[in-house]
């Protein structure tokens, strides 16, 4: 049984407002229940409250017993089905089914997954999509996947969240009925928060919520009495005009139309997989996603040929220049001062060329950077929510996204500094520039993993992630130096600043790096202290990214 005990919600912030009020409801174990209700009523609140997805203001959620509003659910023991589905468009059917069942099921085995997705194609109508990708699917066939990817765990209880709204009535049946076969034909509570009032007499029972307050939960049948109207239709605009407190006692249970289920009907728990198994489930799942996508995979393939070509192109002939420097003095007083003007005009050319490539190329890898990540996880964080709900584990996630990250920081950052050093003769260790561009770009990356980890829109870390490397070039000081204070109060922060320095560093061996020392106005850090600076901007990354793909965001 589910019991709610004096449930409240409130806004977070100092002007509180009141989403849910002192709700007193008791379920019985069995049965396909409606909570229904105007707009804003508090129904989708109710159903993350009970979820764990928003914080609840005193109250308790009981379930067999046992208080889940201070232990948690057990992972696989409630499904979630939100509004919209959250599988992913460029895997098929059956793909969604079994990534879903690796990441909740330890141990399951090929034919076991063969057979339990089996049984949920055909519970969910969909054995003749098995093998068609999500983005061809009707929008009721994708309600029906979501559910169908819950059922991979066998929750006893089925939270679902308006999922027949938005459909045409033949889709909105078919959702229907499943939730009702899955109602009767399994040991599973179904509460189904939705608008419409179709089905109200095929409910084991009802609840309607009105400005946040439980105003009725009972017998369908009993609907129209209770609110003295003639037709379940009048019902939300006799609730538009009650002025009086809500006509509700203050406990309400409904009367089940099926006898209780005992607690040896319900499926034993299944043990979760250890991290590293959902790790490699969700890293070959973000490679096959990425190789489907062939607007992602042409645009990484255009940056990571283009970018360098914009760099040749940029310097091609000027670098040859620092190999016919000779600054020699050797000549008459005439020609030596000529000469020496030349040179001097020269080493200032070459200079700023040599610390503009440089830079360039830095800008250039943010960029690629912010392309990699800014969207990574806010792309999919409905998704992220769920399965973490499921017990999925944040370690695993972040492993997984860092590993699929580092692998196309470490391509494009290869290939910037061989082509530049190909065609441009670049002087330094080709090594050490591969080392330090790698670690510029990852710094990059994983902070915009970070911003993307923390921010509530795509838009919004999007646009956070271009301010990021729009500041890298001004606080750098590889353009125009920078007051001494400031520097040393945003040096640390400026990923590119390590970068453009550490770059510079591998060249030190060679006359062109005393060259651009003499033009140069900011001081470069030696190719250690870069290396560990960026190093430990990619671990700071990391550590936020985890902070904010752990926390709850209610979707």
């Amino acid at each position: 049984m589910l019991q709610l005990t004096n449930l409240s919600v409130h806004t977070p912030g100092h002007k509180q407002r009141c989403l849910l009020s002192s709700v007193h409801m008791a379920f019985p174990h069995r049965g396909c229940y409606a909570v229904i209700g105007p707009s804003g009523c508090g129904k989708s609140t109710l159903l993350k409250a009970i979820a764990g997805l928003l914080p609840t203001e005193g109250g308790t959620i009981t379930w067999n017993g046992r208080q889940v509003s201070k232990t948690g659910w057990m992972p696989g023991e409630f499904g979630y089905v939100p509004q919209f589905t959250i599988a992913q468009d460029y895997l098929t059917v059956r793909e969604n089914l079994v990534d879903t069942m690796r990441l909740r099921i330890r141990g399951v085995t090929p034919e076991q997954q063969q057979k339990r997705t089996d049984d949920i194609l055909d519970a969910i109508g969909l054995a003749h999509r098995i093998d068609h990708p999500v983005r061809v699917l009707s929008g009721g066939e994708k309600r029906r996947l979501s559910l169908g990817m819950e059922l991979t765990s066998r929750p006893d209880i089925l939270l679902c969240d308006e999922v027949t709204s938005g459909l045409d009535p033949q889709a909105e049946e078919a959702v229907f009925d499943v939730l009702l076969d899955l109602a009767r034909g399994y040991t599973r509570q179904v509460i189904l928060v939705t608008h419409s009032l179709r089905h109200l007499s095929q409910y084991a029972g009802v609840a309607v919520l009105h400005q946040g307050r439980l105003v009725y939960a009972g017998a369908p049948e009993n609907l129209t009495s209770f609110f003295e109207v003639e037709h379940p239709e009048d019902i939300y605009s006799a609730l538009v005009h009650e002025t009086k407190a809500p006509r509700s006692k203050t406990a309400v249970s409904f009367t089940p139309q099926t006898e209780p289920a005992t607690a040896g009907d319900s499926p034993p728990r299944s043990p979760l997989p250890p991290p590293i198994r959902q790790f490699a489930t969700l890293f070959g799942r973000r490679w096959r996603i990425f190789w489907r996508d062939p607007h992602h995979v042409l645009l990484q393939l255009a940056l990571i040929f283009i970018f360098p070509a914009l760099v040749v192109l940029f310097a091609h002939r000027g670098l040859p220049q620092v190999r016919n420097l000779s600054l020699r003095l050797d000549t008459g007083v005439v020609q030596q001062l000529q000469e020496s003007i030349d040179a001097l005009h020269q080493a200032y050319s070459v200079g700023t060329l040599v610390s503009g490539i440089v830079m360039f190329q830095i800008i250039l890898l943010a960029l690629m950077g912010s392309n990699n990540s800014a969207r990574e996880v806010i792309g999919e964080r409905s998704l992220l929510e769920k399965e973490k709900l499921a017990g999925l584990s944040v370690g695993a996630v972040l492993a997984a996204k860092a590993g699929f990250l580092s692998l196309l920081v470490l391509v494009q950052s290869a290939w910037m500094a061989t082509f530049v050093n190909f065609f441009c003769r670049f002087p330094g260790s080709l090594g050490s520039q591969i080392l330090i561009l790698l670690l510029a770009n990852g710094a990059v990356t994983m902070s915009c993993l970070a911003i993307s980890s923390w921010m509530r829109s795509t838009a919004q870390a999007s646009l956070a992630s271009i301010y990021l490397v729009g500041f890298q070039l001004p606080l750098s000081g590889a353009v125009l130096a920078l007051p001494q204070w400031v520097q040393h109060v945003t040096r640390p922060f400026i990923a590119s600043y390590w970068g453009w320095s550490g770059q510079l560093e591998t060249c030190k061996a060679e006359r062109i790096y005393d060259i651009v020392l003499q033009v140069s106005r900011t001081e470069l850090a030696l190719y250690p202290v870069c290396l560990w600076a960026l190093a430990s901007h990619i671990a700071i990354g990391l550590f936020l990214s985890f902070g904010g793909m752990r926390r709850n965001t209610p979707f």
